[in-house]
């Protein structure tokens, strides 16, 4: 191979060095110098391994340089050699495809995606906090979060008003603030001689305006208009300590005959020794022919210097104008929670529904089975006896009461009030009452019997409610 010697190069400025084709430059004999940017980065190669080598060359002769990923070590890069990434920076691709660093969010951000880019945002809805929440439950309505004390979070029994134990249709109605229609629910009409009819009504099968398809609603019927006043439904709760001071929201879905607003109220009595009624208000509706659902959010009152009595009780209140007979309600899927958060509504089976509802009220009767029917054998009580004159039975009931319940026998057969039937006797109609001793759990019924091997058969109710 031919050499050229570096001392016989010609090296004065602007003097152009020509090398044949084929042959190389040898430096071995002493320093080629050359101007920047005459060597690329494509001369670099060692053609032995095919390798990119730069030797001694510095990174100030070379104004850049492209390593290609087979030449970097794993874990060779670290963070030194790393500039900009701030603490809690994250490394993401940006739009042009190149690494940037996205520096950490405010407090209790969170990291959001349009589909193309992430980025810090607040939480939507914000999540509620941990703090003092021991024992609870976080509830979602699929936006909201918020936290309850339970799982079986509605305080209002029946809301949904499947159980009617009473019967399911009365007309007449007259302002009443004891009588209950739907198990746990009275309504009552307005004054000045107003008139309602207050029944069970059953939704369509497969209706979507109110949703998972639900069985029955309770509508009122103005009948005759009062000449002014407001008719009233109330539910009340035992637990009157319960909701004192919390935050509780209402939900429910209603709609009326004509455009009217229904004004939703928390009601609290304290009983004997406390400070009578207060009523605070939590929201009103505004009732369209159209089914809707109404949520309003409240701070139950406080119970400091109140005097709890043995029937006191908190209620969800609802009033609105009976100056028309245009002015019919229905009303659907009633709950009350605590937390700021309205969620769906809580189904709950018929047994628990039963069960909790007979605390209040029980009877002899078929669930489906008004009181006072006639020739109704389904859970009557038949003691049979050999003597005449008076005797008792006692009758256990399924659920202890509240308190000592109000007892009214039934005739199974004519089922007349205070009576019980001598089936020994031609059906025939006997005294019954209660005996001096009534509790909770059992009453004895007294009757009078007429002669030997007797049979009698009769029915009962058992109320126990909040009045």
């Amino acid at each position: 191979m031919s050499k050229l010697k570096v001392n016989e190069l010609d090296t004065r400025s602007g003097t152009d060095i020509t090398v044949t084709a084929g042959k190389t430059l040898d430096t071995s004999a002493g320093t080629l110098t050359m101007a920047d940017d005459t060597v690329t980065y494509a001369k670099m190669q060692d053609t032995a391994t095919n390798n990119r080598v730069l030797g001694a060359v510095t990174a100030g002769t070379i104004s850049e340089v492209q390593i290609a990923t087979d030449m970097v070590a794993d874990n060779a890069v670290t963070l030194g050699k790393m500039e900009g990434i701030t603490r809690g920076s994250i490394i993401i691709g940006n739009a042009s495809s190149d690494p940037a660093a996205l520096p950490i969010g405010a407090a209790a951000q969170v990291l959001t995606s349009d589909g193309s880019d992430i980025a810090w945002a607040a939480s939507a809805g914000g999540l509620p906090s941990q703090t003092s929440n021991s024992g609870k439950t976080l509830i979602t309505d699929g936006t909201n979060a918020s936290w309850v004390a339970k799982p079986n979070r509605n305080y209002l029994m029946n809301g949904n008003f499947d159980l009617w134990q009473r019967g399911t249709s009365f007309a007449g109605l007259v302002q009443s603030y004891t009588q209950f229609f739907a198990d746990r629910w009275q309504v009552s009409p307005a004054g000045n001689g107003c008139a309602m009819t207050v029944s069970r009504q059953g939704f369509a099968a497969h209706q979507t305006d109110v949703p998972n398809n639900p069985r029955f609603f309770m509508r009122c019927d103005v009948t005759t208009a009062a000449s002014s006043g407001s008719g009233e439904i109330t539910c009340p709760i035992e637990d009157v300590m319960t909701l004192a001071g919390k935050v509780v929201v209402l939900s429910f879905y209603a709609k009326a005959s004509a455009a009217l607003n229904f004004t939703t109220r928390i009601k609290q009595n304290f009983g004997s020794g406390g400070s009578g009624l207060v009523h605070h208000n939590v929201g009103t509706a505004s009732l369209t022919t159209s089914w809707q659902r109404f949520e309003f959010t409240t701070t139950c009152p406080s119970m400091s210097g109140k005097t709890v009595g043995s029937n006191s009780w908190t209620s969800v209140n609802c009033v609105w104008d009976n100056a028309s007979t245009s002015n019919d309600i229905d009303l659907a899927q009633f709950q009350l929670e605590e937390g700021a958060v309205a969620t769906p509504f809580e189904y709950q089976s018929m047994q628990q529904q039963v069960t909790a509802c007979q605390r209040y009220y029980e009877k002899s009767y078929g669930i489906g089975v008004t009181p006072g029917a006639t020739s109704d054998k389904n859970g009557t009580y038949r003691p049979r006896h050999p003597n005449s004159g008076t005797n008792g039975t006692n009758i256990w009931f399924k659920v202890t009461k509240r308190v000592v319940p109000t007892i009214v026998f039934y005739a199974a057969v004519s089922g007349n009030t205070g009576k019980i039937t001598n089936m020994s006797g031609g059906a025939s109609d006997i005294n019954c009452s209660t005996e001096s001793y009534v509790g909770e759990t059992e009453v004895v019924a007294n009757y009078t019997s007429t002669g030997g091997e007797t049979n009698v058969e009769g029915h009962w109710t058992a109320e126990s409610e909040l009045t």
